[in-house]
């Protein structure tokens, strides 16, 4: 079975009188819409699943070694 690994950016503000706006970005193809409730936020990334559109990488088996090459870096492994 062959995995492919996409990524989503959300991005959430909570505005006054209880607003809210979402921001998606699927990182492969920079697509990015804006949203005002979280249900068509998911609803648009489901369907950007479904479409198949960019395959990607399968994910790595583990994060450990991720983990360590970002401290090696002197990066935050949690970012």
């Amino acid at each position: 079975m062959v995995r492919h690994y996409r990524a989503f950016l959300l991005r959430c503000w909570q505005l006054g009188g209880g607003d809210q706006r979402f921001e998606i970005t699927h990182i492969q193809s920079g697509d990015s819409v804006r949203a005002t409730t979280l249900a068509d936020a998911i609803t648009w990334i489901a369907a950007h699943l479904a479409s198949g559109q960019v395959p990607g990488d399968a994910p790595p088996e583990s994060d450990a070694h991720d983990d360590e090459s970002a401290r090696e870096k002197g990066g935050d492994p949690s970012s």
